[in-house]
């Protein structure tokens, strides 16, 4: 499933962290749409400047005013978003300079299934931000490495915060722990928000309590069928 992500604040969030992170960027143009590596070196609102492609060889082939596909891999989550070239040749930092993205696509590379819960019988979900905020959502599904969360209204958390969960289970222990947001999709029509998020250092006992209610979970799924 891919979603996107069009505000703007939420790009610069995203692109930062791409820049910290020093992520390598897969830059593809032309008609093969051969890939390139690069790295993210400075934004502004209208242009992004990125590294010389490697190998050295790409940067001869770009040509001003060509299309450009770029991916990102991290965390679990392919991004990609378009742009174009803008800069007629090398500028003299070294940098190719490129237009700042109208929207960015991710996708999760999940590598656990995420376990599905009914709407009826999802357990709530408490959320405190960095900044206070303090939330109710319901669980939409969980794995051993991230959670998906609805919230009952269309308000969205930064990209990339670090938030703390606690997940509020009827049969089971109350299970507190920090996760980060990856991305999340507000639906002002419904309204409501889906937030995805991935956990961030667990300790020993707080996995073997996940596993546990995952197993137990999934124990029900298999007599009862999937959720609807």
């Amino acid at each position: 499933m891919t979603d996107t992500v069009f505000s703007a604040d939420s790009i610069t969030a995203l692109l930062k962290n791409f820049k910290q992170a020093r992520l390598p960027l897969q830059v593809g143009f032309g008609k093969k749409n051969v890939t390139h590596p690069s790295y993210l070196v400075s934004m502004a609102d209208n242009w992004l400047h990125i590294d010389q492609l490697i190998p050295r060889e790409g940067n001869k082939q770009l040509k001003p005013g060509d299309d450009l596909t770029i991916r990102v891999s991290h965390g679990g989550t392919l991004y990609q978003f378009k742009s174009r070239h803008l800069s007629p040749t090398i500028e003299e930092d070294g940098c190719h300079k490129i237009a700042f993205p109208q929207q960015l696509d991710f996708s999760e590379q999940r590598t656990s299934f995420r376990v599905p819960i009914r709407r009826d019988q999802a357990p709530s979900v408490n959320i405190l931000t960095h900044d206070g905020q303090r939330l109710c959502a319901q669980l939409e599904n969980i794995s051993d490495n991230g959670l998906c969360i609805r919230l009952h209204v269309p308000q969205t958390i930064s990209d990339t915060q670090l938030v703390h969960c606690e997940i509020n289970f009827t049969d089971f222990e109350p299970l507190s722990l920090d996760a980060q947001v990856r991305h999340n999709k507000a639906a002002p029509q419904v309204p409501a928000s889906r937030i995805g998020m991935e956990f961030s250092s667990l300790s020993s006992l707080t996995r073997k309590q996940l596993s546990q209610w995952l197993m137990k979970l999934q124990r029900h799924h298999i007599r009862t069928g999937l959720p609807a």
